[in-house]
Order: C-alpha cells, then sequence, then structure tokens
C-alpha cells in the first residue's frame, strides 16, 4: 500500500501518467474493499490525500472519475470516519449530475480532419440529400454525468 500511496502524490503531467495513477487509486479501492477493517487507518489518510488531490486535477484528468468511483469502498471501510468526506464528494457528485453535456451536429466538409478540445470526440458522416455532417460529443463532461448519475 506505500507503494501506490506514493503513486498517488507524484505529479502526473503526461496522458500515460494520469493513466498510471488513476489505475493506483482504482487498485487501492479494490483493495480497501477487500480488506476493510484492518486497513482502516491507511484508507482514511489514503482518501483524504486523494480529497485533497481532487481540486488540483484537471477536468480530463482520469483520476477524478477513479476518485468517485472508490469513494463507496473507502466509505464502507471508514464507516462513520466517512462523514467528514461526504460533502465534497456529494457536492462533486451533484455538480457533474447538473453538467449540460456538449453536443453538437454541423456541417462539415468531405474529407476534411476535425480538430477537437480536450475530452472532445467527433465523427464525420454522410447523409444522404443532406450532405456531410460532424457529430461532436464533449466524452469527458458525458462520463463525468454518468458516473455522478
Amino acid at each position: 500500500m506505500t507503494g501506490l500511496k506514493t503513486l498517488v502524490g507524484m505529479p502526473a503531467t503526461t496522458h500515460k501518467q494520469k493513466e498510471v495513477r488513476a489505475f493506483g487509486i482504482k487498485t487501492m479501492g479494490h483493495m480497501v474493499e477487500a480488506t476493510g477493517e484492518p486497513c482502516k487507518a491507511d484508507a482514511n489518510d489514503i482518501f483524504l490525500s486523494l480529497v485533497n488531490l481532487m481540486p488540483t486535477l484537471e477536468f480530463d484528468d482520469p483520476a477524478i472519475i477513479i476518485i468517485k468511483e472508490t469513494s463507496p469502498a473507502f466509505a464502507y471501510c471508514l464507516k462513520e470516519s466517512f462523514g467528514p468526506y461526504l460533502p465534497g464528494i456529494m457536492q462533486s457528485l451533484l455538480a457533474d449530475a447538473a453538467k449540460h453535456v456538449d453536443v453538437s451536429l454541423t456541417d462539415a466538409e468531405a474529407g476534411a480532419p476535425t480538430e477537437n478540445e480536450a475530452g472532445q470526440v467527433s465523427l464525420n458522416f454522410a447523409i444522404r440529400g443532406l450532405g456531410t455532417k460532424t457529430l461532436a460529443i464533449n466524452t469527458s463532461e458525458l462520463e463525468n454525468k454518468i458516473k455522478a448519475v
């Protein structure tokens, strides 16, 4: 568990590093869920560091979703000790549930590449009689909203 604690505290600058950190957090959630009461002290320290890490993360960092996904495992282990963390987690979940997901359908030039913003995916397709269209969805916001609900 010590190595995973260190992994969470390390700065992640590339997308790959952010994914590794997110998978480390997910692993900690599984370990806390599997061991339960014996690692309560470690679980409290880890979740405190995760709650402190959340505000520093970029909106498209995969760790944000993983922290929210592992919260129930930490809550199960910490029981009443989880209470102080609940307002921050609930506030974040409610904010995600209220987010507007950007979806747009626009005319596109056939064969022209589309530039996407961070966290956005677009798809060009042809509709008979209407021409080529681009469907763009902000997948980061959509994923956060789905996980919150």
